[in-house]
């Protein structure tokens, strides 16, 4: 059950968290997650009570991955990024230390076992 405090502030129109019952609603009731989606990435703050809404939410929803490959989540980095990620930073690091740019690369390329050809971007 809800407590009357909360029901009274989901029922009462406008205020700052006004977009976020607006975009609950709208995946409670169409499964559209595209206005939750946009206000969780805009630089909107969440307030308490939207937090409380949020967590209601996804205890109601059994959260389940899409069927077939897995794809990485945005706070991990897949194998493939962490090497190159490796390799950039010791690169970096060789440069600053007065070594060759190439044999930097060539080495860090060797050592996380990435390209060593530059990437250059249009």
């Amino acid at each position: 059950m809800v407590p009357r405090i909360k029901l009274r502030a989901w029922l009462r129109r406008g205020g700052p968290i006004q977009p976020w019952i607006d975009a609950l609603r709208k995946f409670d009731q169409c499964a559209d997650k595209g206005p939750l989606l946009e206000l969780l990435k805009s630089e909107r703050s969440l307030p308490k009570e939207a937090r409380w809404y949020l967590a209601d939410l996804l205890q109601r929803y059994n959260l389940k991955r899409p069927r077939g490959g897995r794809t990485t989540p945005a706070y991990d980095r897949s194998q493939g990024e962490a090497k190159l990620i490796w390799a950039d930073e010791s690169v970096r690091g060789s440069i600053k230390k007065g070594e060759n740019v190439d044999s930097a690369i060539e080495l860090a390329a060797r050592v996380y076992g990435v390209n060593s050809e530059r990437n250059t971007r249009p």
